[in-house]
């Protein structure tokens, strides 16, 4: 008898519940039908809205659930964000970092141009610096950063209150470093005290101060972490428990100034490789100096692993405004008109990276074979029902998943692929895999 090994492409709006991943099982098709009947109708469901759509590659329905209603596909969208780049920017895309160096009347100015390299951090920082120290360059009176290469607003509107705050959330502007985060570790203690903060660069407690509120618990009482920070001021709140023995938690926050961070960052690194700065402060002005230092990022097919598979907001953000370029008044917003229907089949994508969907008529047929990640988690996004499609990377061990308000969103793909030099998944709604 023959044995299909899947998973589904399935989102559920859930009313308090969140679904939690499982290890794929392997079902006889025969079976298959009661087999998920039998999930999808546990009383802890009743309150959630299911569908599921799975298909052979013929077409060829295997069971369907719901399958033409409405439901948020969530970060699944990352998948046209980055399939739209591919073929608009090419897999070969690149960005690039540079530093112009004008001197007048023996005054040494140096304007650092960032064009929204989401991959750049510390490494690139000290590679400039390396650069610059190499061509003699000592003391600097002036140190500038341009930021405005993407035009229109840093944070995206549609994020909600606490997502401005958190590291999944950090603001996408042209001098991006480190993701815009800034990590922490939170270490439980004895029971009954606060939690052991603790910054990833240790500068930090310094600059930042942190309201601590959480504690430290008996094993057996529940373990939950929220942190916040002020969206002005340099202060860090943190709530919760944690359970006192257990292992540390991670967390990040976003950058509330990412420009201003950059270049502070940058003069700590020129310092540290001897090279003195009086000022610094930001500009918009275009340079008009020779490029003294550039790094330039990974090509664009090396950001889908960390856009899909790790589901980097800020890289897809970076992307969709790469598209829109830099001479638009919203890049955002330039990039989501770049993807027009065109001959080759894919309709609009209509987003704001939380994204939302206007149709997008056919499969995406015209994209090379690649062995790109396109798995996904979820982010929250408006309904989609039309036809996409995107390439499914070979091999693929597992299929991520995760919640984001109440939504549970799975990108996914059959086994074996031992055979197969290369798949294609088609999305032909939020809820349908085909293979």
């Amino acid at each position: 008898m023959n044995h299909l090994k899947f998973w589904a492409i399935a989102t559920a709006a859930l009313t308090g519940l969140l679904l939690s991943p499982s290890p794929a099982t392997a079902y006889c098709r025969a079976d298959l039908t009661n087999q998920l009947n039998t999930l999808a109708e546990r009383p802890s469901l009743k309150k959630a809205r299911l569908g599921i759509l799975i298909e052979t590659q013929s077409g060829q329905v295997i069971y369907s659930r719901d399958a033409e209603r409405y439901f948020v596909p969530a970060s699944n969208v990352k998948l046209l964000t980055t399939a739209a780049a591919l073929s608009s920017l090419g897999p070969n895309f690149t960005v690039r970092t540079s530093v112009y160096s004008q001197q007048q009347n023996g005054v040494t100015t140096l304007q650092v141009v960032g064009r929204g390299d989401p991959t750049l951090a510390d490494s690139q920082l000290n590679e400039l610096a390396s650069q610059l120290k190499a061509q003699n360059i000592n003391t600097v009176s002036s140190l500038l950063g341009n930021d405005s290469h993407f035009a229109g607003p840093i944070v995206n509107p549609n994020w909600e209150w606490e997502d401005v705050q958190a590291g999944y959330g950090a603001p996408t502007n042209s001098l991006i470093i480190n993701t815009n985060e800034l990590g922490l570790t939170l270490y439980p203690q004895a029971v009954g005290q606060p939690l052991r903060i603790e910054w990833d660069d240790p500068s930090l407690n310094r600059q930042w101060q942190i309201e601590n509120f959480s504690r430290s618990v008996a094993a057996g009482q529940p373990e939950y972490v929220d942190i916040g920070r002020d969206l002005s001021r340099p202060i860090l709140r943190v709530y919760g428990q944690l359970i006192s023995g257990a292992a540390p938690d991670k967390a990040s926050v976003a950058v509330p100034n990412p420009a201003d961070y950059f270049i502070s960052r940058f003069r700590q690194t020129l310092g540290r490789q001897g090279i003195t700065v009086a000022q610094t402060g930001l500009t918009t002005v275009n340079p008009s100096g020779s490029e003294l230092a550039a790094v330039t990022s990974p090509p664009l097919a090396q950001w889908l692993v960390r856009t899909n598979r790790n589901s980097k907001n800020i890289y897809a953000e970076a992307i969709l405004k790469s598209l829109g370029g830099p001479n638009a008044e919203d890049a955002t917003a330039a990039g989501v008109r770049r993807w027009k229907p065109s001959s080759n089949g894919l309709g609009s994508i209509q987003t704001s990276m939380k994204l939302w969907m206007a149709p997008v008529y056919h499969a995406i047929t015209w994209l090379p074979p690649m062995p790109l990640w396109i798995l996904s988690k979820p982010w929250l996004a408006l309904p989609m029902r039309s036809p996409i499609a995107a390439p499914l990377p070979w091999p693929v061990p597992a299929a991520p998943s995760a919640t984001v308000s109440g939504v549970f969103a799975l990108s996914a793909k059959p086994e074996p692929l031992a055979t197969m030099p290369h798949c294609r998944g088609i999305l032909t709604r939020p809820t349908i895999v085909r293979w």
